[in-house]
């Protein structure tokens, strides 16, 4: 009966201690209602989050493709009015879920320095298996708001189109073009 008892309170410890690292994530959007973008390259305000205690977890994020071109990567970032340290973590690596190909990812140093010190771009590709048109996905990244508190932050995001097939060969017979004028 002691060991019982004694697995079931080790149990819960673990559990309260484990799950804490998760206990506050959020949504942006939904399944049923996923954040329609119809620009591409231009970052939108996809969505805020309020934020309390233990002021990290995982950030949930649904988009639906309403462009008339197929995604091949997003771009993310952390927006907050107040200047605090709210940033993508690396503890843990982002997802994309609705996709069978791969998701690579890298943190980019932030282009507007003026929104932010020390934020960084938050780039999801995954040229493999596009986002199509009308079609929706779910990002699931980690964000880390422990050193400044903040309780409010925005995530901003855009994805970039898949290249054109064109577009890549015109691209290569011009890299092609200055090898040999190299030589």
């Amino acid at each position: 009966m002691k060991k019982v008892v004694f697995w079931a309170v080790g149990t819960i410890v673990l559990f309260l201690f484990t799950s804490a690292v998760f206990a506050h994530d959020g949504d942006i959007g939904s399944e049923t209602l996923p954040i329609e973008i119809d620009v591409i390259g231009i970052e939108e305000d996809l969505g805020e989050h309020s934020d309390q205690d233990p002021w990290k977890g995982w950030a949930n994020i649904y988009v639906k493709n309403i462009c008339s071109e197929d995604w091949g990567d997003f771009h993310l970032r952390i927006f907050n009015i107040f200047g605090a340290n709210t940033y993508f973590s690396e503890e843990y690596q982002p997802q994309l879920y609705i996709r069978t190909a791969p998701l690579t990812w890298v943190l980019q140093e932030d282009l507007v320095p003026q929104w932010s010190t020390d934020h960084k771009v938050l780039d999801l590709e995954y040229y493999d298996n596009p986002i199509e048109q009308s079609d929706w996905a779910k990002f699931r990244v980690y964000t880390d708001n422990t050193t400044d508190h903040c309780s409010l932050f925005v995530i901003l995001g855009h994805p970039t189109p898949v290249p054109e097939p064109a577009t890549v060969a015109l691209l290569g017979l011009g890299a092609l073009a200055l090898l040999r004028k190299r030589k």
